[in-house]
């Protein structure tokens, strides 16, 4: 009996102690709330200093990394394919309430520290957007590419051997510009929670 009690409990600590394997390619969705700040540039005569809300952002990404330094390091690239921001928005003192929606894909780079199955790390990297406004007023402001620069601080945690969940802050600021040259700063943050699955 004590044989197999000595036996089970050095399977576990073998068990707990298999490192989790981070390297190649993986897959992930992500469902975080976005907190959006905008400044009238340049040529904007629709807009009266500064507007602020919020939106809900939709992300499906992939990516690839490999473990280095005798695994002590972790390096890798993340593409956000289906970045979609929704969110109800008041552009304009004319427009009223407006639904924005838009599409943002984003290619970072990342590095983590692997500590077994829990991976802090941070990223950053540039992404380009188009935006669509849905309103029944004429006087919208069309929004429609800008490009951004983004930093992201998270951790990913192993559940299995394949799948993981994550949570994360990110900082973005955003450069757009309309079909009539006039330009708006944006500074975003965003805080979200994400699932994946490591091949």
């Amino acid at each position: 009996m004590k044989k197999i009690l000595l036996a089970t409990a050095l399977a576990a600590v073998s068990i707990s102690a298999v490192e989790a394997k981070w390297d190649g390619f993986y897959s992930r969705g992500s469902l975080a709330v976005r907190l959006n700040g905008e400044t009238n540039m340049k040529g904007n005569d629709l807009l009266e200093g500064n507007r602020c809300y919020f939106g809900i952002l939709l992300d499906v990404a992939g990516g690839w990394g490999a473990t280095v330094a005798n695994n002590s390091i972790y390096l890798g690239v993340d593409a956000q394919l289906g970045n979609i921001k929704i969110a109800l928005d008041n552009p304009t003192r004319d427009a009223g309430a407006i639904w924005t929606f838009t599409y943002r894909p984003v290619l970072h780079g990342r590095i983590g520290l692997p500590l077994n199955n829990v991976m802090p790390y941070v990223a950053g990297g540039v992404g380009y957007m188009t935006t669509t406004t849905l309103g029944s007023s004429k006087k919208l402001v069309d929004l429609p590419k800008g490009m951004s620069i983004s930093a992201r601080l998270g951790v990913d945690v192993k559940v299995d051997d394949n799948w993981f969940v994550g949570g994360y802050f990110q900082f973005e600021h955003c450069t757009i510009v309309d079909s009539q040259q006039r330009y708006l700063d944006a500074n975003e943050v965003v805080t979200g929670f994400s699932v994946g699955y490591q091949f």
